[in-house]
């Protein structure tokens, strides 16, 4: 700090004093302060960027097991939907559409291989009257008892049995024979036979009876399945 002296109109002297006054910077006027400033901003930003990054790793994780949640229970749902579409919902058989689809496969290998094919038709006798004296429920519960028969006594590969319509049912047995097929449709209609279903009805109609018609044919070019079917039906 200099300091002159003058007079007015005059000039100033040559005297002058000088006093030397050093003021340090404020802190944040420092270059340290504002390296470190840039330093923290820098952290700063980069920590928002692994905070995000993060966020969105864990966002993109919880879309994956979303998608692979619901995609699991369409699948789950199109396969019941499946299920039911090939499936009596009374008796839990097949239903005529998969009994067809599954028969014309079969068909097919067998006209291939030259093995036998058996279709038995089942019916069970009177139910009409059944369901008049017993009522409609104890009439499903009796094609369920029949359904559970089925399905406990088919159980080979590539053998099938459906409910065909109503009181109908259908089975189709590969590589039988048609003495096969008998002693097969004769073990069914004894099994139907020992049904007996408390709750039906009066005494006299607790007792179950089915009659089986069996058809035999070794597919050969020409046949069809259908003509099979008709041929089990008129031997019902």
């Amino acid at each position: 700090f200099r300091v002159a002296s003058g007079e007015v109109g005059g000039g100033w002297s040559d005297d002058e004093a000088a006093v030397q006054i050093n003021v340090a910077a404020r802190y944040f006027e420092t270059p340290w302060f504002r390296l470190a400033t840039l330093a923290v901003l820098g952290m700063l930003f980069w920590g928002g960027v692994r905070v995000r990054l993060r966020w969105l790793e864990a966002r993109r994780r919880e879309l994956e097991r979303l998608v692979a949640q619901r995609t699991s229970e369409l699948a789950a749902a199109n396969a019941e939907l499946e299920r039911l579409a090939r499936e009596d919902h009374l008796t839990g058989l097949a239903n005529r559409r998969r009994f067809f689809e599954h028969a014309d496969l079969e068909w097919r290998r067998a006209l291939r291989s030259g093995s036998s094919l058996t279709a038995a038709l089942l019916d069970l006798d009177h139910f009409k009257r059944f369901n008049d004296v017993c009522g409609h429920p104890a009439g499903d519960r009796c094609l369920q008892a029949v359904g559970r028969v089925l399905t406990e006594r088919i159980q080979r590969a590539g053998d099938i049995a459906a409910r065909y319509g109503g009181e109908e049912f259908i089975v189709l047995l590969c590589s039988t024979d048609l003495e096969g097929a008998c002693r097969v449709a004769e073990k069914l209609r004894a099994a139907v036979a020992e049904l007996h279903l408390p709750d039906a009805g009066p005494e006299g109609s607790r007792q179950v009876t089915v009659s089986i018609g069996i058809a035999t044919v070794v597919p050969r070019e020409g046949h069809t399945l259908d003509e099979l079917i008709a041929a089990a039906d008129q031997a019902l």
